[in-house]
């Protein structure tokens, strides 16, 4: 398997707003004020999201954080 097709499972906040077609800009303030479901991991200063749980909540509607942390303990996402 070639580095080209292995899919990242850890993105940083550059990534993750690509990813959702917005901006670094609005991933943060998404994430401060609750509207971004899924929560960083970090290490250390970085703070990096998985892939798959974006993806999850995507499909999901893009619910707040709240909403979405229910959604996700009952699907194990």
């Amino acid at each position: 398997m070639d580095s080209a097709t292995v899919e990242k499972l850890l993105v940083d906040v550059t990534e993750a707003a690509r990813m959702l077609g917005i901006g670094r800009t609005l991933l943060y303030e998404m994430l401060v004020d609750g509207r971004l479901g899924p929560i960083p991991i970090t290490f250390g200063r970085k703070k990096l999201w998985r892939t798959e749980e974006l993806r999850h909540w995507v499909e999901a509607a893009c619910p707040g954080r709240e909403k979405w942390q229910q959604i996700k303990g009952t699907q194990n996402v």
